[in-house]
């Protein structure tokens, strides 16, 4: 039986969007200001469509810091995390008596394949720890995200433009304060090439 995971938490936000205001506008062809705060909604709710634990894409953009809890870790040498690409991860662990300790990174890799990030025990060691029984027994803070807005790949960036540009175009679907959730099938199927195997039903 897998570790049961309990809900990602995000503990530091990126520090912007993957697309700015100005190309967002060049984009839609708009020169005034008049609609700049309309703009920025669709920017921002856009990229929460895509980005992070609850992003269709199962990726962070812009760097950002999560923390995943699982109840124990696994008894086979793979722990797979929730989304990517992962830039870093601090593995922390609570050991007999509910002490506190943090997992030696030499003990451990971090790696990617087609199904997406995970931990893998090093071939020196013969089975993750044992951990005192709660639920947070196991806790990760993960770095991810590709880095800047310069950083992630450009075919996500015109992804984000043409939601933006559907939502524009289309204002009787998107209401102000609210986050849109129609994904027309031409965008849908431009995610792809970008959605991790364990969103696809998403």
């Amino acid at each position: 039986m897998r570790p049961l995971m309990l809900e990602p938490v995000r503990i530091t936000p990126p520090a912007g969007y993957p697309v700015t205001l100005a190309e967002a506008k060049d984009h839609l062809h708009v020169d005034d200001g008049d609609s700049n705060s309309r703009i920025a909604f669709l920017i921002a709710a856009a990229t929460e469509k895509l980005d992070g634990w609850n992003g269709e894409l199962g990726r962070c953009l812009i760097t950002q810091t999560w923390r995943v809890d699982f109840d124990r870790f696994p008894c086979d040498p793979r722990l797979d995390l929730p989304f990517g690409p992962v830039q870093s991860v601090t593995v922390k662990y609570s050991a007999a008596e509910n002490v506190e300790q943090t997992f030696d990174p030499a003990k451990y890799g971090l790696h990617e394949d087609a199904l997406g990030p995970f931990l893998a025990l090093a071939d020196t060691e013969g089975a993750w720890p044992g951990t005192y029984a709660r639920r947070d027994a196991v806790r990760i803070t993960i770095v991810a995200g590709y880095g800047t807005a310069d950083s992630v790949p450009e075919p996500i960036k015109q992804i984000i433009l043409f939601v933006v540009g559907h939502w524009f175009t289309n204002r009787e679907g998107v209401v102000m304060g609210q986050s849109p959730v129609e994904l027309p099938m031409a965008i849908a199927e431009l995610l792809v090439n970008y959605r991790y195997p364990s969103r696809a039903s998403l």
